[in-house]
């Protein structure tokens, strides 16, 4: 949603696949999910309002290399206080990212239509991502070629 404003990203985290979208617990049907290989896909800016960039390609259990998920919820489903929408999905960093303890950032925006017809949108804070060694791999300098 903010595009052009670094997070403070040491590395890449790309979506792997796994993608699971759940509406108070529940697999949510007919949702639609959709990845792009691009930094700058079609997206929204604070207001709610469409900012044109680079297309969307749907998601059909594998995507790696994808660096944005958007989800787009069926037609109807409505929310009330207290409702939850969780999404998670697997991800991988390349192996060209430290592994000394760096964290890569991801976020999340979201945008909502009201019963009143006005778009919200807004982002939840930066989830960091820690990247480390391989369990039982410390300090080992020559092992770095090939993680």
């Amino acid at each position: 949603m903010n595009a052009g404003i670094a997070r403070g990203s040491a590395f890449d985290v790309n979506l792997s696949g796994n993608v699971k979208v759940l509406v108070n617990g529940v697999p949510s049907s007919g949702a639609q999910v959709e990845y792009s290989m691009s930094s700058s896909p079609a997206r929204f800016d604070g207001a709610g309002n469409d900012v044109a960039g680079d297309g969307w390609l749907p998601f059909t259990g594998a995507a790696t290399g994808a660096k944005a998920l958007r989800v787009k919820l069926a037609s109807g489903v409505e929310f009330a206080p207290g409702d939850k929408i969780t999404l998670s999905f697997d991800a991988t960093v390349p192996s060209s990212a430290p592994r000394d303890g760096s964290t890569a950032k991801n976020t999340v925006a979201y945008r909502f239509q009201t019963s009143a017809g006005a778009r919200i949108a807004s982002e939840a804070p930066a989830v960091p991502v820690k990247s480390s060694a391989p369990a039982g791999i410390r300090n080992c300098r020559a092992c770095r070629s090939w993680m």
